[in-house]
């Protein structure tokens, strides 16, 4: 007996505290799709949820929906506590924690550099040991959204360096 193929319409992994959800639409015509955490065995948020189709960032409970264009597939990136949930850098974490989040960062020249954790407000951003100024655009520095608790900062690849994020208290 040859059983049908398992098409699946979405799948998710997890790897340490970073979910990755993947939503398939196979169909010509384009669909808004209903997510429910609990079907991918997640337990209730807060999560940050990051898009990367369209760049941004949500806070999500325990479902959420979004448009799928027909035959596509988009790749969401899910994280519940602290820390990193995307980069264009390689990184290493050297201390998380309720008053600090410090990593070594790297990558190409060719390439700015970008950062975003999922934290507390910060009471200052380092690179290096140099403070970064508060940004509203994508030039050097940083900022902070309060709906979602994401902290973006923005910096120049030029050598292995040191990001430090000292949060309020």
């Amino acid at each position: 007996i040859v059983q049908p193929a398992v098409r699946p319409q979405a799948f998710a992994t997890t790897r340490g505290e970073v979910i990755y959800l993947g939503l398939l639409n196979r169909g010509p015509e384009g669909e808004e799709r209903r997510v429910h955490l609990a079907d991918f065995g997640l337990k209730e948020g807060p999560y940050v949820v990051y898009d990367g189709e369209e760049g941004g960032f949500r806070r999500v409970e325990e479902s959420f929906s979004l448009y799928l264009p027909p035959t596509s597939f988009r790749l969401l990136v899910l994280r519940r506590g602290p820390g990193v949930i995307w980069t264009n850098s390689s990184y290493q974490v050297l201390e998380s924690g309720p008053e600090a989040f410090v990593l070594r960062v790297d990558g190409p020249t060719a390439l700015s550099g970008f950062l975003y954790l999922v934290g507390s407000p910060p009471a200052a951003v380092y690179l290096d040991g140099v403070a970064l100024s508060p940004q509203t655009v994508d030039a050097e520095g940083y900022s902070y959204d309060e709906e979602t608790g994401v902290l973006s900062i923005r910096y120049r690849h030029q050598r292995e360096q040191e990001v430090r994020a000292v949060f309020r208290q």
